[in-house]
């Protein structure tokens, strides 16, 4: 039963988390650097194949 009031409480958190990224715009440049990585480590990857 508790462990279900703390994943409640875990997405509450997330969901704000969200919010504050969604309104500081974070979550543009925080994309953008992950597809950056996922480019790089997609290069990597076939250059060590």
């Amino acid at each position: 039963m508790w462990w279900e009031a703390v994943r409640f409480l875990g997405l509450i958190e997330f969901l704000t988390f969200l919010l504050f990224l969604w309104r500081e715009k974070w979550y543009v440049r925080l994309s953008a650097s992950l597809g950056l990585v996922l480019v790089w480590l997609g290069s990597f990857s076939d250059v060590s194949i």
